[in-house]
């Protein structure tokens, strides 16, 4: 077994770099699991909100935002990159653990680009725009061709939403919460919460479309 060890070429090519892997049963993985449902849900409001409510105000102009998309971002970045580690469940429902794999399944699904898109500062950078007309933000201020560039790039955030039903079925840590609560209440929390993502979503987009038809996105609406 020592003779194994030193020699690397001995140990079978699924198990070299064994110890890096990430297990879907690792206690800390399951914790950022839940971390990540938080943020993605936090998105889910507040990318609406910006697009269709805020006209991009709120982004150049509140500090306490623009500190915790920072955060919501850097958790983001950290995501994107550690899914490269992490073990995951095939369609035969056989458990995935060698690097070259998991590697190129992440890669070949997509889901590599999409959250790395999900992962750039787009607000950071309109924040900074911002800044530099702190007492003047106007139309012209938002409304040129960087600015809605951003706000593209903000709409990647929200195909993070399709993870979602795949963290809940594979945490443990939420699957053990959902054993304890009863089945109707948690239908009931279900149904409560669909139904105010897609109330918001709808008054969003019709507040969007406000700003399409004046042609604004500025205060002077």
């Amino acid at each position: 077994k020592l003779s194994m060890a030193k020699h690397g070429e001995r140990i079978h090519p699924s198990l070299r770099g064994i110890r890096y892997v990430i297990f879907p049963d690792n206690r800390w993985a399951q914790r950022w699991d839940f971390i990540m449902i938080l943020v993605i849900i936090y998105f889910a409001f507040s990318v609406p909100y910006q697009l269709g409510i805020s006209g991009g105000v709120t982004a150049v102009t509140s500090t306490g935002f623009f500190v915790f998309n920072v955060i919501a971002n850097c958790i983001f970045a950290v995501d994107t990159f550690l899914s490269f580690f992490r073990a995951y469940r095939d369609n035969k429902g056989k458990l995935v653990y060698s690097l070259p794999s998991i590697r190129r399944e992440y890669i070949r699904s997509g889901w590599f680009f999409i959250n790395l898109l999900a992962s750039f500062p787009s607000t950071s950078l309109l924040y900074q725009e911002g800044q530099k007309n702190l007492y003047h933000v106007d139309d012209d201020s938002l409304e040129n061709s960087s600015s809605r560039g951003y706000f593209i790039l903000q709409v990647f955030k929200l195909l993070r939403l399709v993870r979602i039903k795949h963290l809940i079925i594979t945490s443990q840590l939420i699957q053990s919460f959902w054993e304890k609560c009863n089945v109707g209440v948690t239908l009931a929390l279900k149904f409560v919460f669909l139904i105010t993502l897609v109330s918001h979503w709808f008054a969003c987009i019709w507040g969007l479309t406000a700003f399409i038809e004046a042609g604004s996105l500025g205060t002077d609406l």
